[in-house]
């Protein structure tokens, strides 16, 4: 059996804590930014950029139970996603590729595991098969641990991806919300 995985979970994961967290990167980028522009600015702490703190709690709250505000489907989603990973890793140069980070954020941070969780449940959405990693990170769980249970035969995998039925039995089985 894998060990447990010591990364935060997206149940635990407090939307405002997280949202406070994801301005307050931006904000930092910002002011860096500013002092490389004109010198001498001084970072301002506690800034809360624009809707972008409403979007982070609202993203969270849907990975987590699939329900936010009014959004009407996983488009929504997604689209909130990507403008989090724009402000959080766009350049002047331009976003276009941006869309690939979503899917690539770090599990082990919380924002990390929001986009991750993000894109397994739009891929589910659109019946597209997801990774052992997506799944594990909707699932409160490690890609090792999600692997195992393949091996244990509770899940299916073919070439690396899960069907996206499959995806959502196991996580209904798990008691994720929302699928």
């Amino acid at each position: 059996m894998a060990p447990p995985s010591t990364k935060p979970k997206l149940a635990a994961l407090d939307p405002t804590a997280v949202a406070d967290a994801v301005c307050q990167q931006v904000a930092d980028h910002v002011s860096r930014l500013a002092t490389q522009l004109w010198g001498g600015c001084t970072p301002q702490s506690g800034l809360v950029v624009g809707t972008l703190h409403a979007e982070v709690q609202a993203l969270v709250q849907w990975a987590q139970t699939g329900r936010a505000w009014d959004w009407e489907d996983s488009g929504d989603a997604w689209d909130a996603a990507s403008q989090i990973v724009s402000a959080l890793y766009g350049s002047a140069a331009g976003n276009e590729d941006l869309g690939d980070l979503i899917g690539d954020a770090d599990p082990e941070t919380p924002i990390g595991i929001v986009l991750v969780a993000t894109h397994c449940r739009v891929r589910i959405a659109q019946r597209e098969s997801v990774t052992a990693r997506q799944v594990a990170a909707l699932a409160g769980l490690s890609a090792r641990q999600v692997r195992q249970i393949v091996e244990d035969g509770e899940l299916t995998m073919e070439g690396g991806e899960i069907e996206a039925r499959e995806a959502k039995r196991f996580l209904r089985a798990r008691g994720i919300q929302g699928l």
